[in-house]
């Protein structure tokens, strides 16, 4: 989650121990390694308390500590250490000064997926749209930036057809898609499934032609993450014997 202000290389390792164990979904490591970071980073640094309290706030969520409601209350607090003005201002306002940090993109990333876990999908659309424009034009780590982009992208398109938007979510899922191909890097598979779950929820015949190209391309690219996805939606909104390929 975004990043932190030390001359301390022990504390750099240690903040890639948390992402480790936050990535394998491991609550004990990131615990320990939570406890760990916060007592070594200096907390009167603004963007220091900005990352641990995002991560804080994550884990007990993950712990069943608290309910959408609260997750979103922490990280508007968290966000309003760099963030003054009131998000639904910054909304709004044409002319911005900067771009979003990427500490404050992922927890307004977060904010939008709390929305839309409690229903709340126009705002959750809203927050994606706005950040999509916002840090995808910036050039904030440039090494995962792209990455970064494409996972608001992912989620912008996943969430479009709930709000009645379903070509829209089609045509960005697709443009997606040919991005991250001539890229070369990328959430192939979410942007795949987004494309045919979308194409499926506004009646079209999408399981031959889409599922056969999807599993041509993860074959050619190596990518069982893509294969077993496919897989798996096949498998639980097409349940019969006919084969894909």
């Amino acid at each position: 989650m975004g990043e932190v202000w030390t001359e301390d290389f022990a504390v750099l390792e240690l903040v890639q121990e948390l992402r480790a164990a936050v990535s394998a979904s491991n609550l004990k490591a990131w615990e320990m390694c939570q406890q760990r970071l916060e007592e070594k980073l200096d907390l009167s640094k603004k963007i220091n308390r900005q990352y641990t309290e995002g991560y804080r706030t994550c884990l007990e969520y993950q712990k069943g500590k608290f309910l959408e409601d609260e997750w979103i209350r922490r990280h508007r607090k968290t966000l309003s250490y760099t963030r003054k003005e009131p998000m639904e201002q910054r909304m709004f306002c044409e002319e911005r000064a900067h771009v979003f940090t990427n500490t404050e993109t992922i927890l307004l990333q977060q904010i939008a997926l709390a929305e839309k876990i409690r229903g709340e999908k126009e705002k959750a659309v809203e927050i994606w749209e706005l950040i999509l424009k916002d840090y995808g034009r910036s050039r904030i780590r440039m090494e995962n930036h792209f990455k970064e982009v494409m996972l608001i992208w992912s989620n912008l398109a996943n969430t479009l057809p709930d709000v009645g938007k379903t070509k829209e979510g089609i045509a960005l899922a697709d443009q997606g898609i040919r991005m991250v191909l001539e890229k070369g890097q990328g959430p192939l598979n979410m942007l795949f499934a987004n494309r045919i779950y979308a194409m499926k929820e506004a009646g079209q015949d999408v399981r031959k032609e889409q599922f056969e190209q999807a599993y041509a391309l993860s074959e050619m690219f190596g990518d069982l993450e893509l294969q077993n996805s496919l897989k798996y939606y096949i498998q639980k909104n097409w349940p019969s014997k006919e084969k894909i390929h």
